[in-house]
């Protein structure tokens, strides 16, 4: 039987272990190497949320530009301390409050939104409201599922904007068709009426079929991109409500291909 001074050190550490997590945030963005492993304390989930063990967190451009100091730069992160890194998530729920209508045990996924704060999706353990998680079917796999909160969420606002297709006027063109979000983007589109065409590399010709474009995908031709991005800086749709292109072919392409903002680009695929 060991000491008892040495077993009451044990029980302290183990306590103190339980009330923290770890977590990987920045405090003066510098490039992947300012990323930092820090501890903070467990705290309880608030009215409506849930406490989420993460099992998987995708890395995205986003987390890039993070630790690179774009929004910083920009006025769009100002967190005293440091800054959280990750936006979306999967894993297991183990607390539950009042108002939440998940159980202990659920398998979700989720996302956090904002460039503004102090956690991320990095982290052993996540406060979440349950209005930013959804539960993950016992048929897909929770690594898989971590990867479709921030990409798919992205292609539905797209498409979303782009409503039901028009008759006589139902093509849509998707560059980047085998990328993060354009994969997503040719996928619900079909389901609005729209008759997809995937703009996809040599080597994504197997692939992107299987994502629902009508024609077989088309090769991405040298100075596609650029065009479409001239194009699309020259217009506001569809970001805005009320303009509309003269021709139906930029619909198709700012809305699913690239660059649809000056200020604010939105890149689709790769």
């Amino acid at each position: 039987m060991p000491p008892l001074g040495l077993f009451v050190s044990a029980v302290v550490l183990r306590t103190a272990a339980d009330l923290c997590f770890r977590a990987a945030v920045v405090r003066t963005p510098a490039g992947p190497d300012s990323i930092e492993i820090t501890d903070l304390p467990v705290t309880g989930p608030g009215a409506g949320q849930v406490r989420v063990e993460i099992v998987a967190a995708p890395v995205n451009p986003v987390d890039l530009a993070v630790v690179n100091g774009l929004f910083h730069s920009r006025g769009l992160v100002d967190q005293p301390e440091h800054t959280g890194l990750g936006w979306d998530f999967s894993g297991t729920v183990v607390a539950v409050a009042p108002g939440a209508d998940l159980a202990v045990g659920a398998r979700v996924a989720g996302r956090v939104a904002g460039f503004d704060r102090d956690f991320g999706t990095y982290a052993e353990q996540l406060i979440a409201s349950v209005a930013d998680v959804a539960v993950v079917p016992d048929s897909l796999d929770l690594v898989a599922a971590a990867t479709v909160p921030l990409n798919g969420l992205a292609a539905a606002g797209i498409t979303g904007l782009l409503g039901d297709a028009p008759e006589g006027r139902e093509r849509l063109l998707v560059t980047g068709a085998a990328g993060a979000v354009g994969g997503y983007v040719a996928a619900l589109a079909r389901d609005q009426g729209w008759r997809v065409t995937g703009l996809a590399g040599a080597e994504d010709e197997a692939f992107v079929p299987g994502l629902g474009p009508s024609p077989p995908p088309r090769r991405s031709p040298a100075g596609t991109r650029s065009l479409i991005r001239r194009r699309c800086r020259r217009r506001a749709w569809p970001w805005s409500a009320t303009a509309e292109p003269t021709e139906p072919w930029p619909r198709a392409a700012c809305a699913a291909a690239a660059y649809c903002a000056p200020e604010s680009p939105i890149r689709v695929g790769s």
